[in-house]
């Protein structure tokens, strides 16, 4: 996974506007994408996520949180949408709420 995104070369502040907006268009319409990427350079940016998605693991997931544009992308939703008040308003996370807000934490630190 994640063997085309090499971003443990990459500083972290450096990043590809066209691989950031790729991830965003695929996070936010899959389906769509996975159509438009298909037999593409892009294709296995929808294989991953959906590798992700589908057959999540801690592991993947941080594995994931190393590619510097899911990094910032991750980054802007946790400082702008407040974890808190969206674990708070979905009755299934909520009542998991300790091991949801622990798990955001690992996240953060990640970052």
């Amino acid at each position: 996974m994640l063997k085309s995104t090499n971003s443990s070369k990459r500083a972290g502040s450096d990043f590809d506007k066209e691989l950031l907006a790729n991830y965003l268009r695929i996070l936010l319409n899959f389906c769509y994408m996975k159509k438009k990427l298909k037999n593409s350079d892009g294709d296995h940016l929808v294989r991953e996520i959906n590798t992700l998605l589908y057959s999540y693991s801690h592991k993947r997931f941080f594995s994931f949180l190393d590619v510097t544009e899911v990094k910032l992308i991750v980054k802007a939703l946790f400082e702008h949408v407040g974890v808190d008040n969206f674990i708070d308003k979905h009755e299934a996370l909520n009542s998991y709420s300790r091991e949801y807000t622990a798990h955001v934490k690992k996240v953060i630190r990640k970052l």
